[in-house]
């Protein structure tokens, strides 16, 4: 109701005192509605930064997500391919049962040269050091891991070395989180989320499983259910799932090579 309607029914249907009363009080009151437009107006400005800010983080997951989509189907690739090289080295040796005497010291010995020249953290299994990285460092993971840790990988278990793909892609989605989220300018807390969204989301995008790579993230890597880092990490997982699947499809991604 506005001022002038209510002093106009102080007029009307109350007593002539009161209505005087109240077009007294309004006028004595008007300056203080200067500073009532003034706080709306900061209100306004302040729902408009969590909007834009929440649009933001949108975008970011969406991209994130497909990031680490892509990241999970170059390591499928990588190690189907290293598996039919070995394979094919395996053929023109014709060793037999033998080969795997030469294999796995081989690709040991690759990986261990990448860590030595690109680590630490090429040769780990890779959930520990997201964990470290995200409890002490910031979530700081740096951006060299991301090929390095996709190359030991494919070489170890294209040669028929004992591991799976969970650790690895695990650092090597929360090095694209890392990544993405310090080129991008995002403050320490989103690093953090993005780092855990990116190694929950390679997780799942690597199995074909975004709701196992999401409890993944909360339950091991941040050790929070918070509500601030669900957002991020679910449009995370879900993208990047949806991403390796139509890269690389659902029968590869849940087959691994015969040993």
């Amino acid at each position: 109701i506005s001022p002038m309607l209510i002093g106009y029914l102080g007029n009307i249907v109350l007593p002539a005192r009161l209505g005087e009363a109240i077009r007294a009080f309004l006028v004595a009151r008007r300056e203080d509605l200067v500073p009532l437009q003034a706080f709306g107006a900061t209100m306004l400005e302040r729902i408009v930064d969590v909007v834009v800010l929440a649009l933001i983080s949108l975008v970011a997951a969406l991209v994130l997500g497909m990031l680490v989509g892509l990241g999970a189907a170059v390591l499928v690739w990588a190690i189907e391919f290293s598996h039919e090289a070995f394979g094919a080295l395996d053929r023109f040796l014709g060793w037999g049962k033998w080969f795997i005497l030469l294999a796995i010291p081989l690709a040991l010995l690759v990986s261990w040269t990448l860590d030595r020249r690109f680590g630490p953290g090429v040769a780990s299994g890779g959930v520990t050091d997201t964990m470290v990285a995200v409890g002490l460092h910031g979530g700081y993971l740096p951006t060299r891991l991301i090929p390095t840790k996709i190359l030991a990988t494919a070489v170890t278990l294209g040669a028929g070395g004992s591991g799976g793909r969970e650790g690895p892609i695990a650092l090597i989605g929360g090095a694209i989180g890392s990544s993405f989220s310090r080129y991008t300018g995002f403050g320490q807390d989103h690093v953090k989320s993005l780092v855990a969204a990116g190694a929950g989301a390679g997780v799942g995008a690597s199995f074909n499983a975004p709701i196992a790579g999401m409890l993944f993230a909360m339950e091991v890597i941040l050790r929070s259910f918070s509500v601030r880092h669900l957002n991020a990490i679910v449009i995370t997982s879900v993208i990047a799932a949806v991403t390796t699947q139509t890269l690389v499809g659902e029968e590869q991604i849940l087959t691994s090579p015969a040993h």
